[in-house]
């Protein structure tokens, strides 16, 4: 129905159409024309400017996608580096947690031997400060002084094995150098009575210590007793001269020559003379 409509219309159109040809034709306006060239004006003015808008929209599309390539293009290039500095770290990583793991390892045999040493050290230093104190009373407390001081160090956790075994080695050095050589000194004397005297002291390794006092009145020796050592106390008899001149000799005030000193050396378990 509808298509028939359409045709109906068309007809009376054409009919119409058809009606006002055969009336007498009229003249056009004059003004016409002049209309039309407006109206023609208008119209390629408003292509000419929307084809300027379009190229114009175009242009700016075309920078913004040339810009974006560029970006993307940078990106990519980002991402690549990234990619391969993300490797590289993951290799230190893995290279940094190998070490730590070595130097884990490492710090355990460390913490063992350091462990080992000192015990060894312990045993050592009670050993050393007994035969000391048990000893030839010979500048004591300055024997142990180094002896006290690797035992501190050996309770703390700031010093190396390599330190603790150094001190350890210049203790050794020293009471190997003292009982290996003679040399005289000077310090005060503790005489029975409770006086204390000036005196120039001698001794001979590890086996013999003893004293002259500085006025020449009273010297003495020690003498080993049980587990220790007493003080022989003698002025006039033949210990004292042989005293007396060790400490001459000593002293460099008398040429060196043969004393037989009153000295007793012990062996295992027993002394001799």
């Amino acid at each position: 129905m509808r298509r028939h409509g359409i045709w109906g219309l068309a007809a009376l159109a054409a009919a119409a159409t058809a009606a006002l040809a055969a009336q007498a034709p009229q003249e056009p306006s004059p003004r016409e024309p002049a209309a039309l060239q407006e109206e023609l004006g208008r119209v390629l003015r408003q292509l000419r400017e929307q084809r300027q808008r379009y190229y114009t929209r175009k242009q700016a599309h075309e920078e913004r996608l040339q810009a974006l390539a560029e970006q993307v293009a940078s990106l990519r290039e980002e991402r690549a580096e990234l990619a391969k500095e993300k490797g590289e770290l993951e290799a230190r990583a893995s290279t940094r947690r190998d070490q730590a793991a070595a130097l884990e390892a490492e710090q355990q045999r460390y913490a063992r031997l350091r462990t080992g040493v000192a015990a060894v050290l312990t045993r050592f230093v009670a050993e050393q400060r007994a035969a000391i104190q048990g000893g030839l009373p010979f500048r004591v407390d300055s024997r142990l002084e180094l002896l006290e001081r690797l035992a501190r160090d050996l309770a703390g956790t700031e010093l190396t094995v390599a330190s603790l075994v150094e001190l350890a080695w210049l203790f050794a050095e020293g009471e190997l150098r003292h009982g290996a050589e003679g040399s005289a000194y000077t310090a005060e004397a503790a005489l029975p009575d409770g006086r204390r005297k000036p005196a120039r002291w001698c001794h001979l390794g590890h086996v013999f210590v003893g004293f002259v006092t500085e006025d020449g009145r009273e010297c003495g020796y020690a003498a080993p007793s049980g587990d220790g050592f007493r003080w022989v106390l003698e002025s006039e008899d033949a210990g004292a001269s042989v005293v007396r001149e060790a400490v001459r000799m000593l002293d460099r005030r008398d040429p060196p020559r043969l004393l037989l000193l009153p000295a007793v050396i012990r062996g295992e378990g027993e002394g001799s003379e």
